[in-house]
């Protein structure tokens, strides 16, 4: 494998795509760039260092042919936990000539491409949050934004900002890997104790849920918000997060909300088993039950001093993952 010429360029295949893969592109430039290295969005690559759009890319990806060094993401797509990555993941495994090395996010992902032989082609490093665009705003801040959504401020308010519906479109075929039917089967319990709730949907093709969530007659909102920097004001008025998935890379919402202080309940996935210490900086349950993770919803919006607790700690673990604090890793990333 050949060491990283920081005068050459990091093309970075992802930047400008949109909702989530964009922004993270975004901060690996912003990163990068802070480390001195030269970036570029160009396809057109030669004797240079390709960053992949994401891992279905290499399936047509050429770019080793032309003497250049290829990195891909591979977040999660567990072939045992989610067969539908069977064939790329196996694709992966046998075409380590195309590639240089991949970056996981989570011990689940690395230990499976640990197995497979590829130790020296995978570096794990975290999904992180730019401390300073995610923090706590006032109350009154909070309050002004609720009453422009029209969300009353005796309500309790479940966020849940993810892509969770299959496609681009309305998204009425829920992606299961994201839990939208374990979301909602939460969603149901809670609202039947007679609390009053309201969910906050962001994020594209939540068809289903918007479905499912009239059904059970629980006020909701959902929008597309497109711009990163916005998602701030709207963690802010949440009183916590809702993790359903059933596979996860991060996901990223999980130390965005740390950051704003905003406690966050989570199934059993990717960096949330990893990073939450459970009722001290969040909430992880031991399954996929959505009884479990109802309980603790309401155990938790019963509970003011866990929920101060929690939000205290939730931000020492955000200022810990900051992305800045990433840098080292991934210079190394790129030039052993």
């Amino acid at each position: 494998m050949r060491s990283l010429d920081t005068r050459k360029k990091i093309h970075l295949l992802g930047l400008n795509k949109p909702w989530s893969p964009g922004w993270d592109f975004f901060y690996l430039d912003k990163i990068l760039t802070n480390l001195d290295f030269s970036t570029s969005s160009s396809k057109f690559a030669f004797n240079s260092n390709v960053y992949l759009h994401d891992k279905f890319s290499l399936r047509k990806s050429f770019y080793h042919l032309l003497n250049n060094n290829v990195y891909f993401d591979y977040f999660h797509g567990n072939p045992s936990i989610s067969p539908e990555f069977e064939n790329i993941f196996n694709f992966i495994v046998k075409s380590q000539k195309k590639y240089t090395k991949i970056r996981v996010t989570n011990d689940k992902i690395y230990e499976i491409f640990v197995k497979h032989g590829l130790q020296n082609k995978i570096k794990k490093i975290y999904l992180g949050v730019d401390n300073e665009i995610f923090n706590e705003v006032t109350n009154t801040e909070k309050s002004i934004l609720k009453n422009k959504l029209n969300i009353p401020e005796d309500y309790i308010v479940i966020g849940s900002f993810q892509k969770d519906g299959i496609g681009w479109n309305e998204g009425l075929e829920p992606k299961l890997i994201k839990g939208p039917d374990i979301f909602i089967e939460t969603i149901k319990l809670i609202n039947k104790t007679n609390l009053k709730i309201f969910v906050l949907l962001l994020g594209p093709a939540r068809g289903f849920v918007k479905k499912e969530l009239l059904k059970l007659n629980v006020k909701f909102i959902n929008f597309y918000e497109n711009d990163y920097f916005n998602l701030k004001k709207y963690y802010n008025i949440l009183d916590f997060y809702l993790i359903c998935s059933r596979e996860e890379g991060g996901p990223k919402a999980l130390l965005e909300s740390m950051a704003c202080k905003v406690p966050v309940i989570s199934t059993p996935v990717g960096q949330a088993v990893e990073l939450i210490k459970n009722k001290e900086n969040g909430i992880v349950v031991k399954n996929f039950s959505p009884n479990l993770l109802a309980e603790n919803s309401i155990e938790l919006i019963e509970n003011e001093p866990l929920q101060k607790k929690i939000k205290s700690n939730a931000k020492q673990t955000a200022l810990e993952n900051d992305h800045l604090k990433q840098k080292l890793l991934w210079k190394d990333f790129f030039g052993d």
